[in-house]
């Protein structure tokens, strides 16, 4: 996937495929940022981070649970779940799962830090997902995130643009 720079935003290849490998290449892109590294980022807040930076066209936009799923099945990121050992490419993930009723919800997200260090445990004595909240720090444009907690079944999403 070549790119060429178009003022703040990446403009992807007409050439460019919807699926794993550009699922991947975008997060690989984005993750190098170090603005968004050391902080526990859910895959949504990725996948707004991603199209902040990508100038995408609508087909090869994609969501949470397709950079999931390309992350679970690429050898690569293969024990980024442990959060006790250093990984070559230090990337770490934490995923939760509830049960409400007929509902089942699950949040999943990742830390980006430097292959030498082990990522800070999510939400200290807490469970993570009390306090973890889908919105990107500082984001590029000038929309501000709206900020959800998690536990309550509520989720973050970034205020649509007219």
């Amino acid at each position: 996937m070549s790119t060429t720079p178009n003022r703040d935003c990446i403009k992807l290849d007409s050439g460019v495929k919807k699926g794993s490998q550009h699922y991947l290449r975008c997060f690989d892109a984005v993750r190098k940022l170090k603005q968004y590294w050391n902080k526990w980022l859910t895959a949504e807040c990725w996948i707004d981070i991603i199209n902040e930076r990508y100038d995408m066209p609508a087909n090869l936009k994609f969501n949470a649970t397709n950079l999931n799923r390309a992350m679970g099945r690429d050898q690569k990121y293969k024990g980024i779940e442990v959060t006790k050992d250093l990984n070559i490419h230090g990337v770490y993930k934490s995923s939760f799962k509830e049960q409400v009723g007929e509902r089942r919800t699950m949040i999943t997200a990742y830390y980006i830090t430097n292959p030498k260090l082990l990522p800070q445990k999510p939400g200290g004595n807490a469970k993570w997902y009390d306090r973890i909240v889908s919105s990107a720090p500082e984001p590029m444009t000038a929309r501000q995130p709206t900020v959800i907690w998690i536990r309550n079944e509520t989720f973050s999403r970034r205020p649509e643009t007219s």
